[in-house]
Order: structure tokens, then C-alpha cells, then sequence
């Protein structure tokens, strides 16, 4: 099944500010970004899911073309539990460190490690998409760590190197994904949606 995995547009969240699960909105103007993303995927037989949170709800909500939008908390970025809605600065150095030497396995307090996200990842691929008929092409709104999740899935590579994964807001990422995962496939990373001559006129 071909699946889009589309990042949010730019946030009004303000510079070093620590947020995953914190609803922040997003910053204007963002329907010239939605018109370039939509013209750019262009289908029109899809299926739509989205994180809850406003910055993704809104650009899939634009994208839905009247079809049900399925918003499942799985698709929710990393939970940074009490770190939500802080600077990174104000955090105490020796505690964001030691989160920083091992974010894959370390949480933190009250929010969820690397792992924590790549396994509810895996359970929506594995029992939202894989084991259900999806005869159309997928659209998922979401965020950049969920994206990662996503092609560190698909090509099955160490979750120590999912920061090396560029995800711009915006951008569009496919995969094609299998039941057998050997069959698998990235077919192209963090595209950027190709802005009309109209759109970019109204930037």
C-alpha cells in the first residue's frame, strides 16, 4: 500500500521551546503551504489519518477533500511529559545530558523514550494498516519524530540514528509498505510540496 507521510506546517511555538504532546498552533500563513501540499499529492481515492493536535488536524482537515479524517492518538509526536512547554534552556543541563547519552531508552519524567514512540508506531503499522484492506493510497498527518519512526521501520535501521533522518515541516515522505516486511520500501524522503505560481504569489 502506498502511504504519504506528511509533516505539519511551521508552529507559532517560540524558539527552543520543548513540545511534543503540548498543542501549539500554527503559525500564518499556512493555507498557501496546505494549497502546495495538496496540488503536490494529488489523488483522488485516499484515505486520511492525523495526530489530534491542532497543527496537524488543521492541514489534514484542508487535505481531506470530504473524506473522514481518522485521528488516532498513536500518531501523536514524543510525550516529553514534564520537559511540555518549557525552553530547553530552563531545563537543568545534568538532566537533559543524561536523557541526551541514551534518548532511546531513557524517558523523560513522565513522558516517553525513543522506544516508547517507535512501539506505538509499530502497533498503528502493524494493526491499523497492515491487517486492515486500505485499497486506496494513505495520507498520515503527523509529526517529525513519528515520521522517523516510520522509515526507521520501514528500513529497518537503529532507532540511534533516527535524528539523522531530516524531516522539514511540510515535507512529504512515501513509503510502500508490506506485509512481508523484506518487501518494504522508501520511495522518496522529506520532498518538498511544489508551490504553484498562484500560491507563491500569495506567500
Amino acid at each position: 500500500m502506498e502511504i504519504y507521510l506528511i509533516r505539519h506546517t511551521p508552529t507559532l511555538a517560540s524558539k527552543g521551546l520543548c513540545y511534543g504532546h503540548t498543542d501549539v498552533e500554527l503559525a500564518e500563513p499556512f493555507i498557501p503551504k496546505f494549497e502546495s501540499i495538496q496540488k503536490t499529492l494529488n489523488h483522488t481515492n485516499f484515505e486520511i489519518y492525523s495526530s489530534p493536535l491542532v497543527r496537524c488536524k488543521k492541514l489534514a482537515d484542508y487535505l481531506s477533500n470530504g473524506n473522514n479524517v481518522i485521528v488516532s492518538n498513536s500518531l501523536m509526536e514524543i510525550n516529553f511529559g514534564d520537559w511540555e512547554n518549557q525552553l530547553w534552556n530552563t531545563i537543568p543541563y545534568e538532566v537533559t545530558q543524561s536523557w541526551m547519552n541514551d534518548f532511546v531508552n531513557i524517558a523523560p519524567p513522565n513522558g516517553e523514550s525513543l522506544t516508547d514512540l517507535y512501539e506505538r508506531i509499530n502497533d498503528f503499522i502493524e494493526y491499523e494498516l497492515i491487517n486492515k484492506e486500505h485499497p486506496n493510497p494513505i495520507y498520515v498527518v503527523t509529526h517529525a519524530g513519528v515520521i522517523r519512526c516510520f522509515i526507521c521501520y520501514i528500513l529497518n535501521i537503529p532507532l540511534a540514528n533516527a535524528f539523522k533522518i531530516q524531516i522539514d515541516f511540510s515535507s512529504i515522505s512515501k513509503i510502500n509498505l508490506f506485509k512481508n516486511k523484506d518487501y518494504n520500501l522508501l520511495s522518496y524522503l522529506n520532498k518538498e510540496a511544489q508551490l504553484t505560481k498562484t500560491t507563491t504569489d500569495r506567500l
